[in-house]
C-alpha cells in the first residue's frame, strides 16, 4: 500500500441542488454520496487513508452516512472528519 492520502470535501451547504439534506448526504440507490465516495477510496489498493472534509453543522449527517464503513474491512484507513 502508497502513502497516498484522499481527501473527500463535502462541505458544501447544497442550496443550488435544493433538496432537504445537502447532495453529498442525499440518496443514490440506497447510501449516501458521501458514503459511496468514500467506499471508493476506502476499497482503492494505493490509498492508505481517507480524510473526509465536512460543514461543522453536518456532524449528524456525515455520522449517519458513514454508518457501518468503519466496521467493514477496507485496505485504507478512514480517518476522522474535519471542519472548515
Amino acid at each position: 500500500m502508497g502513502e497516498t492520502v484522499a481527501m473527500v470535501v463535502g462541505a458544501g451547504e447544497g442550496l443550488r441542488f435544493g433538496g432537504d439534506v445537502p447532495k453529498q448526504y442525499s440518496q443514490c440507490a440506497g447510501r449516501a454520496v458521501m458514503w459511496r465516495s468514500l467506499k471508493a477510496f476506502l476499497n482503492h489498493p494505493e490509498v492508505a487513508s481517507v480524510q473526509a472534509v465536512i460543514h461543522p453543522s453536518h456532524h449528524g449527517l456525515y455520522d449517519e452516512a458513514v454508518r457501518g464503513l468503519r466496521s467493514e474491512e477496507h485496505t485504507s484507513e478512514l480517518q476522522s472528519h474535519l471542519n472548515l
